[in-house]
C-alpha cells in the first residue's frame, strides 16, 4: 500500500503540516489564547497557545496518520486492499484536518462562526463519504465493520458492509439536514444518528449471521479462530494508545497552575490548560479576602482536582468568574464593574499576599 502510494501519502502529510503555514502568515493576528473546544452548548470551554495549534496539532495529526497508515500496510500485506478504500484512507484525515484547522483559525482571527452547524455538516459529509466506500472494502481487520461475524465470513461481510454503507449515507444526509435546527438540538441529535450509524449495521450483521446458521452456511465453530486469533497486533496497539491517553489525562488532572504577574495597570492571570485573564486596576470596585471559600457549579470552563477555572453560578454571587486552586478554600474576591472574580493561589499565605498586593495597586478614593 505504501509503495504503491507514495506520492500521495507524501502530497497528504504536506496537506497535514500546512497550518503550521497559515499560523506564521497570521502569527501576529493571533490571540494570546485560541480557542480548541467547544461545550455541548457550542460555548468555548478551551483555549491552547498559537505554539500549540500551530506546531503541536498539527504534528499530532501527521503522527496519528501514519500510525493508521502503518497499522493498515501492515494488516493488508498479504491481500491488496480495494484502491478506492486507499484512496479514503489516504485523504480522510488530511481533509478533517484542514476543515478542523480551517474552522481554528477562522474563529481566532474574529470570524463568527456557528459551530453547531458547521460540526454538523462535517460530521454528515464524512458519514456520506464513507457511506460510499464501506462496500468496496475487503475483509481485514483495520478497515470496515470490524465484527466477529464478518471477519468470519465473506458473504456477512459484503452484505453487512452493503448495508451498512446505505445507514451511513443516510445518517449523513440526516446530521446535516439537523445542521439546520437550533443549536439545542445538537447533542441529543449528534448522538442518536451516531448510535444508529453503529447499531444498526452490528444488528444487521447479527441477524445475516442467524440466517447462515439455519441454512447451515456457517457453523459457530468458524467464529473460535476469530475470537482466539484475531488482531494481536491491534490489541497491543490499544492498549498501547489507551495508556498514552490515561497518562495524558492522569498529567491533566494533576498538573497545571494559576500564576500572577501585577502590570502598572492591571493584574495578568496565566491560567495552565485554559484561557488568561487580565483584570485593571482601575475596574476594581471592591475587593474582599474570603478565608471560607466560595462555592457554586461550574457553567463552563476548565476543572480537574486540582485546578477550578472558568465560569461558576451560585446564589450568592450569581454568575461569576473562578481562578482558584481545588484543595485551599482561601481566597481574594473582586468586584470588577459589577462582576465578581475569584482568585486563589496554591496556599492561604500566597493568597493573603495576593490580596495585600492588590490593595496596594487599587487607586483609591478621592
Amino acid at each position: 500500500m505504501i509503495k504503491n502510494n507514495k506520492w500521495k501519502l507524501i502530497v497528504a502529510s504536506v496537506v497535514l503540516l500546512l497550518p503550521m503555514v497559515v499560523g506564521a502568515i497570521f502569527w501576529k493576528r493571533l490571540p494570546e489564547q485560541m480557542a480548541v473546544h467547544w461545550g455541548l452548548d457550542m460555548k468555548v470551554d478551551g483555549w491552547a497557545s498559537p505554539v500549540t495549534v500551530v506546531f503541536l496539532l498539527p504534528c499530532i495529526f501527521l503522527a496519528i496518520y501514519w500510525l493508521c497508515i502503518l497499522i493498515t500496510a501492515y494488516d493488508n500485506r498479504k491481500r491488496r486492499q480495494s484502491k478506492k478504500v486507499e484512496d479514503l484512507i489516504i485523504w480522510l484525515l488530511p481533509v478533517i484536518s484542514l476543515v478542523v484547522n480551517g474552522a481554528l483559525f477562522a474563529v481566532s482571527l474574529g470570524y463568527e462562526l456557528q459551530m453547531s452547524f458547521w460540526m454538523l455538516m462535517t460530521i454528515g459529509a464524512v458519514f456520506v463519504f464513507v457511506g460510499n466506500y464501506l462496500p468496496k472494502s475487503r475483509r481485514n481487520r483495520t478497515i470496515g465493520i470490524k465484527l466477529k461475524w464478518t471477519l468470519a465470513n465473506e458473504e456477512n461481510w459484503n452484505k453487512t458492509h452493503r448495508f451498512g454503507g446505505r445507514v451511513w449515507v443516510i445518517c449523513g444526509i440526516l446530521t446535516m439536514l439537523c445542521a439546520f435546527l437550533p443549536t439545542s438540538f445538537f447533542p441529543a441529535v449528534s448522538l442518536i444518528l451516531i448510535a444508529l450509524a453503529t447499531a444498526l449495521p452490528t444488528v444487521y450483521s447479527y441477524v445475516y449471521f442467524k440466517k447462515q446458521l439455519s441454512r447451515a452456511e456457517v457453523s459457530k465453530e468458524d467464529l473460535k479462530g476469530v475470537i482466539i486469533g484475531s488482531g494481536r497486533l491491534n490489541r497491543v496497539i490499544t492498549i498501547v494508545l489507551v495508556g498514552v491517553i490515561l497518562l495524558i489525562c492522569l498529567l491533566i488532572c494533576f498538573t497545571g497552575n494559576i500564576g500572577y504577574e501585577y502590570g502598572e495597570a492591571s493584574l495578568l492571570v496565566r491560567a495552565d490548560h485554559y484561557t488568561d485573564l487580565t483584570v485593571q486596576y482601575d475596574d476594581i470596585e471592591e475587593i474582599t479576602l474570603r478565608e471560607e471559600g466560595v462555592g457554586g457549579t461550574r457553567v463552563y470552563g476548565f476543572g480537574t482536582p486540582r485546578l477550578l477555572m472558568g465560569h461558576f453560578k451560585n446564589k450568592e454571587q450569581g454568575d461569576y468568574i473562578r481562578y482558584t486552586y481545588a484543595s485551599e478554600k482561601c481566597c481574594v474576591m473582586l468586584n470588577v464593574k459589577g462582576k465578581t472574580v475569584v482568585l486563589g493561589c496554591k496556599d492561604r499565605e500566597d493568597t493573603v499576599e495576593l490580596y495585600n498586593e492588590l490593595l496596594k495597586r487599587i487607586p483609591k478614593e478621592g
